[in-house]
C-alpha cells in the first residue's frame, strides 16, 4: 500500500496564479495558502484584519499560512491544531531551501 505524504504542495494557475497550497492529507485534513510580505507592517495588516484564527505566521521571515477550507468537519478545533500550522509552515519552508 502506498503511504500518503502528511503535506503536499500545490498550484492552481487556472484559479489562481501565484498562489501556493499546502494540503495537510491527515486529520484535519485542510487546504492553506501561503502568504509572503514585503515587510513587517503588511504582515502585521494582515493579521489585524483576518477574520479567522486558523493560521500560523513567522514575523522574522515575514511568512504565514492560512487554512482555507476543511476537509473534515469538526465542532470545535481539534487539540494541538496550531501545532501543526506550525509544522507544515516550517516543513514548506525547509523544502523551499532544498530545492
Amino acid at each position: 500500500m502506498k503511504v500518503i505524504p502528511k503535506f503536499l504542495i500545490t498550484h492552481n494557475e487556472g484559479a489562481s496564479p501565484g498562489i501556493t497550497y499546502i494540503v495537510h492529507t491527515q486529520y484535519p485534513a485542510f487546504v492553506a495558502t501561503i502568504h509572503r510580505f514585503n515587510d513587517l507592517t503588511a504582515l502585521e495588516q494582515f493579521t489585524d484584519t483576518v477574520n479567522h484564527t486558523n493560521f500560523f505566521y513567522l514575523k522574522d521571515l515575514l511568512i504565514c499560512l492560512e487554512v482555507v477550507h476543511f476537509l473534515n468537519e469538526f465542532s470545535q478545533v481539534p487539540d494541538r491544531f496550531s501545532y501543526t500550522l506550525k509544522r507544515a509552515l516550517n516543513w514548506y519552508i525547509h523544502s523551499q531551501n532544498e530545492a
